[in-house]
């Protein structure tokens, strides 16, 4: 549901960015086609603008077409159609619950369900060895009896008498034909299969807890990263818009100004949904419950607002 949920509002950020980005160079295009009938532009200047202003409208279109498909997604998992997303300005308050990795891996081997039931399985395949092995040993059965009585013969009253008897019951298994040892050995082979899965299991874990710390990690440099692009952007174009009105420039510098842009908005915003969901893998991983985590994520979220 997260990843669906992400996925909407990636969808959203790409349509928002295109469509900033198709209103920029309308103003530019209407700026070109004013300078080109002054004869103060070339006219290959004003077929690039042209052309990029084609291009990024059918990027537009592409995006509305991405931006319906994710909502269905989304849709079919939650059961809702009309549905308003809150969009994820910033998931740096989503801290790991463990502070290192040693932690991690230790919190995982602790609390994670999927190897709690490998070692469940163990211990029943273990427990049906032993039960296994008992079928083949002698079986003392102990009864004791006890009884109270003082009706005599045709319902009549009788002296009071208490009747104690105790018996025991020995069964020698003599001959099986194998079958005893057929299953033992049969009860010995699952638990070495079931010892097998939870070492399986155990890797698993261990290595899964490795690539999504390391994961994290690289989520929060690629977000810092990206946000320092955004700025740069911005500053590039208004540099670079200043640029071409004081004639230093070319015209369609603009362009690329504009889709740098448009890239680094982007970016931070696959940044930062990345780092949403690279959190909540390793807390997945380290065993948190998914309505904790439902819970934590959507605070996050809504604490922008």
């Amino acid at each position: 549901v997260a990843d669906a949920y992400f996925n909407v509002l990636q969808s959203v950020r790409v349509l928002e960015s295109a469509q900033a980005e198709l209103e920029g160079l309308d103003e530019r295009l209407k700026e070109a086609e004013a300078l080109r009938s002054r004869s103060l532009l070339a006219i290959t200047e004003l077929y690039e603008v042209q052309a990029r202003r084609d291009m990024v409208a059918a990027d537009v279109i592409g995006a509305e077409g991405d931006k319906l498909v994710a909502e269905e997604g989304l849709t079919q998992l939650i059961g809702v159609r009309d549905f308003t997303l809150f969009s994820a300005s910033s998931t740096n308050l989503l801290l790991p619950s463990a502070s290192t990795l040693e932690e991690a891996l230790s919190r995982s081997f602790e609390r994670n369900p999927q190897l709690k039931a490998a070692r469940h399985a163990v211990d029943a395949a273990k427990y049906d060895v032993e039960r296994e092995k008992g079928t083949r040993w002698p079986e003392v059965s102990l009864l004791l009896n006890s009884q109270y009585s003082d009706v005599g013969f045709d319902n009549l009253t009788s002296p009071p008498r208490n009747t104690d008897s105790v018996q025991i019951s020995v069964k020698v298994p003599i001959l099986e034909g194998g079958a005893g040892m057929a299953r033992v050995r049969k009860s010995w082979a699952t638990y070495y299969t079931r010892k097998t899965e939870l070492d399986g299991v155990t890797r698993e874990i261990e290595a899964g807890v490795r690539a999504a710390w390391a994961e994290l990690q690289t989520a929060n440099l690629k977000l810092r990263a990206a946000r320092q692009a955004v700025k740069s952007s911005k500053i590039n174009l208004e540099a670079t818009k200043q640029s071409v009105a004081s004639g230093i420039g070319r015209f369609t510098d603009i362009l690329y100004a504009l889709a740098n842009d448009t890239r680094a908005a982007r970016d931070e915003s696959y940044a930062i949904h990345n780092r949403a969901m690279s959190w909540l893998k390793l807390e997945i991983y380290l065993g948190g419950s998914p309505v904790f985590l439902a819970e934590k994520l959507s605070g996050v979220i809504h604490s922008g607002k």
